[in-house]
């Protein structure tokens, strides 16, 4: 189902590229290497989301427009080495976007609703409509709690969510078009248009990080202060201490939506929305002083 794409280094011009950034007091090399792709199996794929306890990958299919209440939007499942295990894994759902889990349960934005999963029984365990709400997108969750993030790009808003309770943290006056997030140690990253908040989940408060992002749909923190993000026409880029262009597919009409980094791996996987195929590549660090 994937093709082995490249086995070794090509340089920018294909399909891999390799940036070097020369910050003043701390250069770092990365290279991104293509090492799959998938055939046109999936449906406009929004989302890719690694499962660490079950070491699978859930894909988010929108088969369809992205606010239309349809019913064709569909869960696949594929395994890290790209193995598609199962394309309709979860279906009778309408848009569905960002993911995250909670225990056993995965949790879907489904446009105006969170959806959620039961990954052991494989079946649609509850669905929560959000009032007022637009264009649910990313989610990101916090283990130790049970929270669920949500932003509404719609109406500019982040909400947590836990026990079937919405609670709305950061409003319309401080985001613009908020979508990716990423949490970590009490602090939730929104990536919205131009740039990163960084709201403290303890004290409340927030604060932009990073400045001159452009576009940002997937939203993934590597280092301390530093980020893979994707804005969704294709490029995907590293931003705040080593800013570097990882890839860019705009050219050629690919898109980079919401992509999920597995650490443990160095895999970005990018589901490509309109092309329908996901491509992994493999991130490494070659150089640092």
């Amino acid at each position: 189902m994937f093709k082995n794409l490249y086995t070794s280094t090509i340089f920018i011009g294909a399909l891999l590229f390799t940036i070097v950034a020369d910050a003043q007091n701390n250069s770092v090399v990365y290279t991104v290497n293509e090492i799959y792709k998938s055939d046109t199996v999936f449906r406009v794929p929004e989302s890719v989301l690694y499962d660490k306890t079950n070491h699978v990958l859930y894909v988010s299919n929108i088969d369809g427009k992205s606010s239309e209440l349809d019913g064709k939007g569909f869960i696949s499942k594929v395994a890290t080495d790209g193995t598609l295990l199962q394309l309709n894994w979860i279906s009778g759902l309408d848009a569905p976007k960002g993911m995250g889990i909670v225990g056993k349960n995965l949790y879907v934005t489904n446009i105006n609703e969170l959806v959620e999963i039961d990954t052991n029984t494989q079946a649609i365990a509850n669905r929560y409509p959000l009032p007022g709400s637009k264009f649910l997108n990313d989610i990101d969750t916090d283990p130790e709690t049970g929270n669920v993030y949500v932003s509404d790009m719609g109406s500019n808003k982040v909400y947590s969510f836990r026990n079937g309770v919405y609670t709305l943290i950061v409003t319309k006056d401080s985001l613009t078009r908020p979508n990716g997030l990423y949490f970590s140690n009490n602090t939730l990253y929104i990536g919205q248009s131009g740039s990163i908040v960084a709201y403290n989940t303890i004290t409340t408060e927030s604060k932009i990080l990073i400045n001159n992002t452009g576009g940002i749909d997937g939203l993934e923190l590597i280092n301390e202060g530093e980020f893979i993000i994707s804005d969704w026409a294709g490029k995907i880029q590293i931003v705040g201490k080593n800013a570097q262009v990882l890839s860019d597919t705009s050219p050629q009409k690919v898109n980079a939506a919401d992509i999920e980094y597995i650490s443990e791996l160095q895999i970005i996987a990018v589901p490509n929305f309109f092309n329908n195929t996901i491509t992994f590549y493999k991130l490494t660090q070659v150089l640092q002083k």
